[in-house]
């Protein structure tokens, strides 16, 4: 749990957290901010534009989540079908480690990121 390592470093008033999905990182926002650390304390990064993050972009006071990792929806949807229909059909496995890139979003630049992806 986020807060009892907040709570047990008290000392420490400057936060970065990240995680496999925005859920995690807003998770750890809300336990900074349950321990009365500033926004501007943490740095919170979250990877998939998820709708709690857009969420989060929309309120109107800035929170510590600064930022999510937009992956390519035709990347992760599109090919990963491709995919998966080769190995179906075709018993062609697919590669082992498919590397993949994304677009930061941040509060000020979300609907443009969005845009640029196809996604608006």
């Amino acid at each position: 749990d986020a807060t009892v390592v907040l709570n047990a470093h008290d000392d420490i008033k400057k936060w970065v957290s990240f995680g496999l999905n925005d859920e995690a990182v807003l998770g750890a926002v809300r336990a900074s901010e349950s321990v009365g650390i500033a926004a501007d304390g943490m740095i919170g990064v979250g990877i998939g534009g998820a709708d709690s993050a857009i969420n989060e972009f929309k309120k109107p006071t800035a929170t510590g989540f600064v930022g999510t990792v937009i992956i390519s929806p035709k990347r992760h949807g599109y090919e990963t079908a491709l995919n998966m229909y080769d190995w179906v059909a075709n018993n062609k496995e697919p590669e082992k480690l498919i590397l993949t890139s994304g677009a930061l979003a941040k509060r000020d630049d979300y609907q443009k990121v969005r845009q640029g992806l196809g996604i608006e």
